[in-house]
């Protein structure tokens, strides 16, 4: 066997054993041939010896590469509407770029920007991020770290985006402060709050800002896709969900379950724009009949629109919306299979049973 041989293998060299052990991937079974791994390891120990001093001196002075941090699974798990647009996407402090330095020594940093707007790259430098662009941030990255290592090979992108803490009040389920990101929108945040109350006038957001509030109208977004009406987030954002007034912006639904609910209408809301709207499409399929009374000058009246006339019967506050839906057929007893089954006009007992 190989091991019966004797070497003389300077101690400088033997040193130099864990970073053989290293390099070769002895979980390979091409590895684990009897004999070839010992004979690997030795032929590598026997070229080392022959090495001068110096250049041996440079297996352990080499840096070795940046243990890189888990990213933050509730960051990278970030579902994105689209790809991020360096040329577009202002950066600000908690953003990380990914600097590769490429050459005789690799290095690659996770580099982060501090609250005071820096982004700083051990042994490189410095650069200012305020106000600036993603694209702008990796052209001065590259530009610095060139004039510090010419000969290498450099590339800088942005690896992770920052977070926020915004506020939300008003009429929602839980009014607060809440954690997103720099790509959050309006609409994510009143998720984290628990969803809008019925109450709510989606038509006056306002979103309060260090640079002056911001008005939306979240109808135009809800029912149009307008992403205009439904805004980034910024650092600081207080969200104000105001209540619509009884008197001017209120209707209430009855004929269902429970006490009468209400809820607040736009100018011009029509019956079908309101029924869509808080209700799924499957239950606007059981609507069989809606009335509605309306108090006027006159007085009290009753308005029973056809379904058909739904998308041009605009509502008015303090409208008493009653809402009939068609029940289902409840079949219980000796059958082979009782339980709800949806109702047919004019059949008859007998086809249920």
């Amino acid at each position: 066997m190989l091991w019966h041989s004797v070497f003389f293998v300077p101690i400088s060299v033997c040193q130099r054993i864990p970073y053989v052990m290293s390099i070769y991937p002895f979980s390979n079974p091409l590895y684990r041939r009897p004999g070839l791994a010992q004979t690997m390891i030795l032929a590598t120990l026997i070229s080392l010896s022959a090495v001068p001093a110096a250049a041996q001196d440079s297996f352990q002075t080499a840096r070795p590469l940046p243990r890189m941090s888990p990213f933050k699974a509730r960051v990278a798990g970030t579902a994105l509407e689209a790809n991020i647009d360096p040329a577009t996407y202002r950066v600000g402090p908690g953003d990380i770029f990914l600097v590769s330095i490429l050459g005789l020594q690799n290095y690659i940093y996770q580099a982060t920007i501090s609250p005071d707007g820096v982004l700083t790259l051990p042994n490189v430098g410095m650069v200012t991020t305020l106000n600036m662009t993603a694209a702008e941030v990796i052209t001065g990255v590259t530009a610095l770290v060139k004039r510090a290592y010419p000969s290498m090979e450099t590339s800088c992108s942005l690896y992770g985006i920052r977070e926020l803490r915004v506020s939300v009040a008003g009429a929602v389920a839980r009014p607060g402060l809440y954690q997103v990101t720099a790509v959050s929108r309006l609409t994510d945040a009143l998720r984290l709050a628990g969803g809008l109350s019925p109450t709510a006038a989606l038509h006056r957001l306002v979103i309060e800002r260090a640079g002056g509030p911001v008005s939306v109208d979240l109808h135009r977004y809800l029912d149009g896709g307008d992403m205009e009406a439904n805004p980034r987030m910024e650092s600081g954002d207080r969200i104000v969900v105001p209540y619509g007034d009884p008197s001017t912006e209120m209707v209430s639904i009855r004929g269902l379950a429970g006490k009468p609910r209400y809820y607040t209408i736009r100018q011009g809301e029509t019956l079908a724009q309101f029924l869509a709207r808080w209700y799924d499409p499957a239950s606007l399929a059981d609507i069989a009949d809606v009335i509605i009374h309306r108090t006027e000058a006159g007085g009290t009246h009753a308005v029973r629109p056809e379904p058909g006339q739904f998308a041009a019967m605009a509502l008015q506050a303090g409208d008493a919306i009653y809402v009939n839906v068609i029940p289902g057929i409840m079949v219980l007893g000796q059958v082979m299979r009782p339980g709800r089954y949806e109702y047919y006009a004019g059949l008859r007992a007998s086809y249920y049973i």
